[in-house]
């Protein structure tokens, strides 16, 4: 197709100075006809909103240049998008902040200190400790905002912690302490932190003035003592340890045991929980490596332990004489059965390894008695490893007669073999056993831009998020990038239900735009996605005055970011980048963003 433009930026406005100066000397009928067609053409061009651009001076009202595309489009001065900002550094006073009405003027608000020191109950030395502060983000579908640092902070030679926060939102907080203080001092939690200004916040560990000691056995189905150590720790509603770790005492990990002949206290622990009473749930674990001593030949392996997990036990005390809480009953661990070594083979077409997946065994077992005081107890094995060069796992496993185990294999990204599941897999002693997976589904598709050029270079993106029948196979996310036809090969597992998310690159001038809601049961080739013409948000992110500076700065190297959201259940958002830049020395970003 002819441009009707052929003359672009500077060489129209020269071309027409130079016949208005002609035109001064002697107006001519032709020197009159050739001023009305370039007119007319300035006319034309000044509407096509695709036209070349080195600035903003090459287009025409209304529109800005996206330079790197060296194209005219129009400019907006809002958007529906959520936006984000990111300092370059976080020592200076900035956070990310979140920007939810649509304004392209972005006005930073100063970010607030929380500092302090942490230390025990009953002494006043500050204490080696990790700190995380959180607060739930306003852009929908996004995980919560986390702030995190340890004290003391070697670099500053100082014992306190200090972490940069956004004004005016209410935040959890969260410290536990480091070795080896967390194994007589439980993790603090707080939550309604109301951050308004500077605060000063001392964090108090409770020591064993503010705690009490829970004491509890650990025993095996018969009721026996175990032969080897596991751990024990309590956990509060959400998930958070609240208690110290705990090692049981046994003869191959007598040094936890408080006693001096580790048969008289044999399963034993004791953990210690803030004073206050609260519902608890108590998990019993396989504990780590250096707890007992080295297996020797037919003794079992400690790591190949059932977890239990014990839930909604009212725990506690409030402050009293008291120091001490009696469970009236030992956990009973499942039965254990033979140990047997697992070595599983991965493959694929022609009997290719599958290297590089992950392979989990899982297994529920039946709980011989639930504690007294406990409402419900669930006990799961389960061992997880990753194929070898040889598509290879070995896994410690027990074996149940009467029971099966469920098998999970997840293939990586770039492997063209669809993963696996199998809810009943028996597992026998000694041998290979081997899984075949079949071939990935083919997805075959081109991406165009709204004039139905090719975009090359563009990456593809198909994320699952949920399985559409009973297969149980986790859905996996897997990428590809077109090539200079525009054209892309993804393969996908079937009956997984995913969103393509397609992001071209900035010097094609297109948008990030996505094609929501894809399941396939085989495979597909043909498929054209469009990306819709673009626009382009410009504004600035300003600094706040000062005392020393009245006027608004703009923030030089800051992040932008634009989000959108896709749905993954019913019920359920997720947040998607949508575009990104990085602020000018005047504080002036520019997003490419699909047109509204």
């Amino acid at each position: 197709m002819t441009d009707i433009c052929p003359f672009r930026g500077e060489r129209i406005k020269t071309y027409t100075a130079l016949h208005l100066a002609r035109s001064n000397q002697a107006m001519k009928p032709s020197t009159t006809l050739i001023l009305i067609a370039t007119m007319l053409l300035l006319a034309a061009c000044a509407t096509d909103p695709g036209r070349e651009c080195l600035s903003d001076g090459d287009c025409s009202d209304g529109d800005v240049c996206a330079i790197e595309a060296g194209r005219c489009m129009p400019q907006v001065s809002s958007t529906a998008l959520a936006l984000e900002v990111l300092p370059p550094t976080n020592n200076q006073g900035w956070v990310r902040q979140e920007f939810i009405q649509g304004t392209a003027e972005l006005q930073l608000e100063t970010a607030v200190s929380l500092q302090g020191i942490v230390h025990a109950s009953d002494a006043t030395a500050p204490l080696p400790a990790r700190v995380r502060v959180w607060r739930p983000s306003q852009i929908p579908g996004r995980q919560r905002i986390l702030f995190e640092t340890s004290t003391p902070d070697k670099a500053r030679k100082v014992h306190d912690y200090v972490l940069w926060l956004t004004k005016g939102y209410e935040y959890s907080l969260f410290v536990s302490p480091k070795s080896p203080y967390d194994l007589s001092l439980p993790p603090a939690l707080e939550s309604g932190l109301q951050m308004d200004d500077h605060a000063k916040k001392d964090v108090v560990l409770d020591g064993k003035d503010r705690s009490v000691e829970v004491v509890g056995k650990v025993v095996d189905a018969a009721g026996k003592p175990l032969p080897f150590s596991v751990q024990v720790r309590a956990y509060h509603e959400g998930g958070w340890l609240r208690s110290t770790p705990a090692i049981t005492c046994s003869e191959r990990g007598a040094k936890a045991c408080k006693c001096k002949d580790s048969a008289s206290c044999a399963g034993e622990f004791s953990v210690r929980i803030p004073f206050g009473v609260r519902n608890y749930t108590m998990v019993v674990e396989p504990a780590s490596a250096g707890a007992n001593r080295a297996m020797t030949h037919g003794q079992h392996d400690p790591s190949a332990v059932p977890t239990l997990s014990c839930k909604k036990a009212l725990l506690g005390l409030l402050q009293s004489e008291q120091t001490k809480i009696e469970l009236p009953d030992a956990f009973r661990m499942p039965a254990f059965q033979t140990q047997v070594v697992r070595t599983l083979k991965v493959l694929g077409g022609e009997k290719t390894p599958v290297v590089g997946a992950q392979v989990t065994y899982e297994i529920d077992l039946a709980v011989p008695k639930v504690p007294e005081i406990f409402e419900s107890c669930t006990a799961t094995y389960r061992r997880t490893a990753t194929t070898d060069d040889d598509g290879k796992v070995v896994l410690p496993l027990l074996a149940y007669a009467d029971q099966d185990y469920r098998l999970t294999v997840v293939t990586p990204p770039q492997s063209g073999f669809r993963s696996f599941f199998q809810s009943k897999r028996e597992v026998v002693n000694g041998g290979v056993q081997t899984v075949t997976l079949d071939p990935r589904e083919k997805l075959r598709g081109v991406v165009v831009d709204a004039e139905g050029q090719p975009l090359a270079n563009t990456l593809v993106e198909a994320r699952g998020f949920a399985s559409s029948d009973a297969t149980g196979v986790p859905a996996t996310d897997v990428a590809a990038t077109t090539d200079a036809d525009g054209t892309f090969v993804l393969y996908v597992d079937p009956k997984i239900s995913f969103h393509l998310h397609f992001a071209p690159p900035a010097s094609s001038g297109a948008p990030h735009f996505s094609s929501l809601s894809h399941t396939i049961t085989g495979s597909v080739d043909g498929l054209r996605f469009v990306a819709p013409r673009a626009s382009m948000l410009v504004g600035r992110v300003l600094l706040p005055p000062t005392k020393e500076r009245t006027y608004q700065q703009g923030a030089t190297g800051f992040s932008v970011h634009a989000f959108d959201t896709a749905p993954i259940s019913p019920t359920q958002l997720t947040a998607v980048l949508r575009a990104t830049a990085v602020t000018a020395s005047s504080g002036e970003y520019r997003l490419l963003l699909p047109s509204r």
